[in-house]
């Protein structure tokens, strides 16, 4: 996501969470570096799912039920965004457990990497790592996704240091890949074996090939891209020709249409990531508002329905 009100998301996503209850690879084998339950690369299709908020106070687990009650069918996936110090999981995690998804935990930094690096925010990662290995369930983590964008884009000035960072707002490469590093590892020694980290870049930005911390510290890679020009389906994602060399199962973990433009999205886009794109082993909608309005519209809605029960996209 690359919206300046990326912080003013996340403040919101927490207040009212407290009120819920191209290319043509062949698809990827996963071998996670983990030895537990981490989430698993479906046998058949993908998973798909999506992030709803689309505003007003209705809390966002009764927006995500009514959501689906609208789409005729319980996502496999369901969005979450935290901050650095934020608590989590929440009862949002706990009732995604119950309902049979798998959440997918965005979170941002609140501090430089090179901080994280140093070992000064350890205390703050075991916490996070142990509640995550309590919740016991299958988990996705992205840590500061869309790194490539930068500061300036996702309005992540706190998290940039000019002694350490690359001029211009640019994070680090080497810092961003010791702070995933040092991460990974903290969870690896609390056995939080129910974890997958999702390396995810976004379009555009610096290289994004530059931040990949290795395959021993990654489980699946993300793309976030969005169609901003209402182009095919097929024309949107451009990173994945980038990331199927690393041979891991890709999500397609933020993305959206114009609400004008959504049911052409969505008309024949299951069969276009299961000819075009075969290492996507997960698609996620982000049905909120950012820089610009991604929100479902009622036809919207409409296509999403019937792309969500293509049976490519029955994985759970």
């Amino acid at each position: 996501m690359r919206p300046n009100v990326l912080s003013a998301l996340v403040t919101a996503s927490l207040a009212l969470l407290t009120g819920c209850g191209g290319g043509g690879s062949s698809p990827p084998a996963q071998a996670p570096h983990f030895n537990g339950n981490p989430p698993l690369v479906p046998a058949n299709g993908i998973y798909v799912g999506a992030f709803v908020n689309t505003g007003g106070t209705t809390p966002l687990g009764q927006q995500l039920t009514q959501f689906e009650a609208q789409i005729g069918r319980t996502l496999a996936l369901s969005g979450h965004y935290y901050g650095w110090n934020s608590t989590f999981p929440t009862q949002a995690e706990s009732a995604d457990a119950r309902a049979g998804r798998i959440p997918v935990i965005s979170w941002n930094c609140g501090v430089s990497n090179a901080q994280v690096a140093s070992g000064s925010q350890d205390a703050n990662i075991v916490a996070h790592a142990a509640a995550l290995k309590a919740y016991g369930g299958p988990v996705f983590v992205r840590y500061l996704w869309e790194m490539n964008l930068g500061a300036t884009a996702n309005n992540r000035s706190a998290c940039y240091d000019p002694a350490t960072d690359s001029p211009g707002g640019v994070f680090s490469p080497a810092e961003f890949i010791a702070a995933w590093n040092h991460i990974h590892s903290i969870f690896v020694a609390q056995g939080a074996n129910n974890v997958a980290f999702l390396w995810n870049p976004g379009g555009g930005g610096t290289n994004a090939t530059l931040y990949y911390p290795g395959g021993a510290n990654v489980d699946w890679v993300g793309i976030d891209e969005y169609d901003r020009n209402s182009v095919p389906f097929a024309d949107v994602y451009s990173l994945y020709s980038a990331l199927v060399p690393y041979n891991k199962p890709i999500m397609i973990a933020e993305t959206g249409a114009s609400p004008t433009y959504q049911p052409v999205f969505f008309t024949g886009a299951a069969a276009v990531l299961k000819t075009t794109f075969p290492a996507v082993k997960g698609f996620m909608y982000f049905d909120a508002e950012g820089k610009d309005d991604w929100r479902l519209s009622s036809t919207g809605v409409t296509a999403f329905a019937a792309f969500a029960n293509d049976p490519y996209l029955s994985a759970r």
